[in-house]
């Protein structure tokens, strides 16, 4: 789920929207080179994460460099050791005469592959270029900095002002389902390519449409929705109003409406679909992950609490197992557990940035993960280690290629995977109006072209990982 810059997903050192504070009991500190810890009851990584960095963000303005120093490396530690904080770091360090440290997070960021200042022309890095070890980082960010297109164009959508947000597909049809935030409706593009009004909010009264899941089985298409400025018309009084819609693929007809009336603001964005039918819906503002059944009779269920997630986004079920991968936009990948609600991380090499996932699907043992928040913004293909608690293998498959715009959600159709390239939300302002552009381009379906499971992995993670 991506809001506009008043919905902002936490960018580093950005701040959220108010949450309700969960003061802790403990905090657990894991780093990334250590498999999956627990996090049962600690709900307190989140409160200091927000306290951390509005510190190291007054501090890093200003000339207080040990006090930035000492913050970026608390939020490092909060967040698994997130490579763009080591960015940051090199050229405070750098500042400070720790040349030795800064070169050492300077080789993080740039194997990140994140983006960093020109590396010839940044005087803060002036004594670093100087030490023996600086020319093969050089070298690395030249190699990261080279386009990776393994994608072909599907189709593009003729209206450039939807914000497309989520895509779907009905198997049984061949048919997809391409969400619109700033218009509040969901296209149907039949086996023709051709798009055409599905649901609009005449139809059906919606905010802006976010996510989409289809089953076809039972003949039902999900959807959430939520209230914002980049969703117009909008009043004051719909402030963090959302939720998830229940329609009939066949008659287009209402089946249900779901909202949590706790009197708090919420943001349901993304979801996946269960083989049974359940829906898991993810909350991007107040941090809970919630399920609604195929017969939807005991509404919204709490799977993960709010708090010991900043900004859930697209959850994917391992298969066989009673876990969820749930991307934090701000930390990285949790593995929430449906039968007690517990929350853990998963284990990933130290140079892998996996904050500001927006779409996560998971396919035996690959995992494709669209990043629209980090820059540069780009589709990864991951590969989970046999017990499928950590990742081994990762490639940036799609990154440096303009035409990619902002990314948001995919899915898989049999073995192959598609995804929206050039959503539009980069044309959206802070006020939530879409900024006039005569050569806005419009979002297109993109098919990845990165083979699956290429290290002979199997089909599904085993059962023992239950």
């Amino acid at each position: 789920m991506k809001y506009s810059s008043t919905h902002a997903h936490p960018r580093p050192m950005a701040p959220r929207r108010r949450r309700p504070g969960h003061m802790a009991a403990c905090l657990v500190a894991v780093l990334a080179s250590v498999g999956i810890v627990r996090e049962s009851v600690a709900r307190g990584w989140v409160d200091e994460f927000q306290e951390v960095a509005k510190a190291a963000s007054t501090a890093c303005k200003g000339t207080a460099l040990a006090e930035c120093r000492t913050g970026l490396r608390r939020l490092s530690e909060l967040t698994d050791g997130r490579p763009d904080f080591h960015c940051r770091l090199a050229r405070v360090d750098a500042q400070l005469g720790a040349t030795q440290a800064a070169l050492e997070d300077l080789s993080l960021c740039v194997r990140a592959g994140l983006a960093f200042k020109d590396l010839a022309t940044d005087h803060a890095l002036d004594a670093v270029r100087a030490l023996p070890g600086f020319a093969p980082v050089e070298r690395e960010s030249r190699r990261q900095a080279m386009p990776a297109s393994n994608y072909d164009t599907h189709l593009a959508l003729k209206d450039p002002n939807l914000i497309a947000e989520d895509l779907t597909y009905d198997a049984r049809t061949r048919t997809y389902y391409v969400s619109s935030v700033h218009e509040r409706k969901i296209l149907r593009i039949g086996r023709d390519g051709v798009a055409e009004d599905f649901i609009t909010t005449a139809q059906v009264r919606t905010w802006g449409v976010f996510a989409l899941a289809v089953d076809p089985v039972r003949g039902v298409l999900w959807a959430t929705t939520s209230a914002g400025p980049e969703s117009p018309p909008f009043a004051p009084t719909d402030e963090g109003a959302s939720a998830v819609v229940k329609l009939d693929l066949r008659s287009r007809a209402l089946l249900g409406h779901f909202e949590l009336e706790d009197g708090r603001h919420h943001g349901f964005g993304d979801v996946t679909l269960a083989s049974d039918g359940a829906l898991f819906v993810s909350d991007g503002i107040d941090g809970g992950v919630y399920r609604i059944a195929a017969d939807a009779r005991s509404g919204m269920q709490t799977i993960v609490a709010p708090g010991l997630l900043r900004s859930p986004q697209t959850p994917a079920l391992i298969a066989g197992t009673t876990k969820l991968l749930i991307p934090d936009y701000t930390r990285g990948i949790a593995v929430g557990d449906l039968r007690g609600g517990d929350v853990a991380w998963l284990g990933h090499p130290p140079e892998l940035a996996l904050f500001g996932i927006d779409g996560l699907y998971l396919d035996g043992r690959t995992l494709i993960a669209i990043q629209n928040g980090t820059v540069p913004e780009r589709v990864l293909v991951m590969t989970l280690d046999p017990t499928c608690t950590r990742i081994t293998h990762w490639s940036a498959a799609v990154v440096n290629v303009p035409a990619l715009g902002d990314p948001t959600h995919g899915v898989f159709v049999g073995r192959e995977f598609y995804f929206i390239a050039n959503s539009g939300w980069d044309r959206v302002k802070d006020d939530g109006s879409l900024a006039e552009d005569a050569t806005a381009r419009p979002a297109e379906l993109w098919k990845l072209r990165v083979p699956r499971d290429s290290r002979g992995a199997p089909a599904t993670c085993p059962r023992g990982s239950r």
